[in-house]
């Protein structure tokens, strides 16, 4: 056969190149420009798609708001006709109905509506319909989704999986289970995960079953799943475990075993330190970290010398976990080895055990080279305290480096009692804003009314954070003299219109006697901001001022999650009965596994308030 001449190679790019051009034009002038010019017969089996479409039509002022808040009805329907589709068009602009439900930054409406979308054939419509309902966390979806679990496509019924395991209803725990014996491994794999999430017992015995899986990512997931749930039966069968032939199921194993925490596991894991596999020794050392049972010292000790840092560092770990102190002098050689991750390590596992012997060690490790080094002997040193220490630590606020001198600080405020106070006013003047806040914060922990003027005068700075921290300081302090300032400084946070620091003031003015104060705060709760109504609801919560009560019942359904878990925690601090019967709606109903949580958690407390 004669090998093609250069000018033939070149005509034949040509050619190609010229339909591939071709071919992209079509596909531009044919695809749709916006969401307007969908055609609603292309979704013909999906009637609640189609009468979506055909609205558009017909109503081009159809406008969804900005951004969707999780509870809009209009979007969850379309979501959930986008389940049911049977035949869905694959286009980009499903992936953007899921972008837009989680409320990313760059996602708008308009964007979608006036054609900011574009086809791909990968963008599976269904796919991501289960993902949107699943961060929606509507219990709605539910039947919708265990409908998904039989779908033919397997990313479907993946992504159907995962929806149900972080939705959270157990009414989901049988299908699932059932989804345990399906014929593909990828079914099989994805619903341990899931049965892992929604942490229910009726799964254990399944999903002990799974541990015998042929397929070996269904047994490493059983093992998670386990490890989540936290049953003590699964123990015996997960030490069994440890045996498999795959070391990454071992590993899940080991990690199984150290979540569960039960001390029958203690030799089993103490043998599997021997693997010829680092990344198992690795695991195995935290997991006996985790269990915490002394048997482990010796073993882990001999562990310090791998020659994987990773293992070693998981045996500084496991020693400060244990806080044996015949780990003491093992842990204090470490602290000259040549490699500063080491030294940290051996430095945190120290002051984790919080032995005196290693009081000099650790001063010494402050003038080390490495900055990450001082600093985590300042960390150190901060747990085991002494009068050796403090002076240590007040000569490290002259540190090169502004972190270690940020550790210094705070490390004084826990520690330093009143021989810090005038160094640390003197740290008031540091270059570094990072100190000076950290300055202003030990200064408020210390409780010393020396520094008061000098926390006065920072209310003036250029930096919001400390002036920010200085409020919460003066308010820590208690001084009178501080009232004055603080309404000046009110009236120049109101300028500039920060509102995290006029929060931050009328905290530390609540806290001063001012009863106007709370009215205020209370008033934040309401800002467009989500991080000023959390520090809102967690300002309240410390006050104690019954007048929050029903405010804060009212955050209980605020659309960020962070603000909802705080606000469960002020109801909690607070001790008032109306907040019973919303915390109990909120531990049962919402769709955020740490907000149901923190509701679980109050509830207990307001318990414990009323049994005395």
């Amino acid at each position: 056969m004669r090998k093609p001449t250069k000018k033939q190679c070149l005509r034949a790019a040509a050619v190609s190149a010229a339909v591939l051009l071709a071919w992209l034009v079509w596909s531009v002038a044919t695809a749709p420009k916006t969401l307007y010019d969908l055609d609603p017969d292309d979704y013909a089996d999906s009637p609640e798609l189609k009468t979506f479409l055909v609205k558009l039509k017909k109503d081009k002022t159809f406008r969804y708001p900005k951004r969707s808040k999780p509870q809009d009805q209009r979007f969850f329907d379309i979501c959930l006709a986008l389940a049911h589709t049977k035949s869905p068009k694959y286009t980009q602009f499903f992936e953007y109905l899921y972008h837009v439900v989680r409320m990313e930054k760059g996602y708008e409406w308009k964007k979608l509506l006036d054609g900011e979308y574009y086809l791909d054939e990968f963008a599976n419509a269904k796919s991501y319909a289960c993902w949107a309902l699943r961060d929606m966390g509507d219990k709605r979806a539910l039947e919708s989704l265990i409908v998904m679990l039989g779908d033919k496509d397997w990313l479907v019924k993946q992504s159907a999986c995962d929806a149900l395991g972080e939705i959270g209803d157990k009414r989901a725990v049988e299908p699932l289970i059932k989804t345990l014996g399906d014929e593909d491994s990828r079914d099989r794999r994805v619903a341990c995960r899931a049965l892992g999430n929604l942490d229910d017992r009726r799964a254990v015995e399944p999903l002990i079953k799974a541990l015998g899986d042929e397929d070996k990512r269904v047994r490493g997931s059983a093992c998670d799943a386990l490890g989540k749930i936290g049953d003590k039966r699964a123990v015996e069968p997960l030490i069994e475990t440890l045996g498999d032939k795959d070391d990454g199921v071992r590993w899940d194993a080991c990690w199984a075993l150290g979540k569960i925490g039960d001390k029958r596991a203690v030799e089993p894991l103490i043998g599997m330190l021997g693997s010829k596999n680092d990344d198992i020794c690795e695991r195995t050392c935290r997991a006996l970290g985790e269990i915490g049972d002394k048997r482990a010292t010796e073993p882990l000790i001999g562990m310090l010398g791998s020659k994987d840092w990773e293992v070693r560092l998981a045996a500084f770990y496991a020693l400060g976990e244990l806080g044996d102190k015949r780990a003491v002098e093992p842990l204090i050689k470490m602290l000259g080895d040549k490699d500063e991750d080491v030294c940290e390590a051996a430095c945190e596992a120290l002051g984790k055990i919080g032995d005196e012997r290693a009081v000099e060690p650790l001063i010494k490790m402050l003038g080390d080279k490495e900055s990450r080094v001082r600093w985590a002997a300042c960390e150190a040193l901060e747990k085991i305290g002494g009068k050796r220490t403090v002076e240590s630590l007040i000569k490290t606020l002259g540190d090169r480096d502004g972190l270690v001198r940020q550790a210094a600080c705070k490390a004084l405020g826990k520690i330093g009692g009143k021989r810090a106070v005038e160094p640390l006013i003197e740290t008031l003047g540091d270059q570094d804003n990072v100190v000076r806040t950290a300055a202003c914060e030990a200064l408020g922990n210390l409780g010393d009314k020396h520094a008061v003027e000098p926390l006065i005068e920072t209310l003036g700075n250029k930096d919001e954070y400390i002036r920010r921290t200085a409020c919460q300081a003066l308010g820590k302090l208690g001084d009178r003299r501080a009232v004055e300032p603080l309404n000046k400084s009110l009236t120049l946070e109101e300028g500039l219109r920060n509102d995290y620091n006029i929060m931050s003031i009328y905290h530390a003015l609540a806290k001063l006697g001012d009863e106007r104060a709370v009215e205020l705060l209370i008033a934040m709760l309401g800002n467009k901001e989500k991080y000023v109504r959390q520090a809102a609801c967690e300002a309240l919560g410390e006050i104690g001022d019954k007048r929050a009560v029903e405010p804060l019942i009212g955050m209980l359904e605020d659309r960020s999650p962070w603000v909802r878990d705080t606000a469960c925690e002020a109801l909690g601090k607070l001790g008032d009965k109306r907040a019973v019967e919303p915390l109990r709606s909120v531990a049962e109903n919402d769709r955020v596994p740490d907000v149901r949580e923190a509701a679980e958690t109050a509830l207990k407390r307001l318990d414990a308030e009323s049994g005395r």
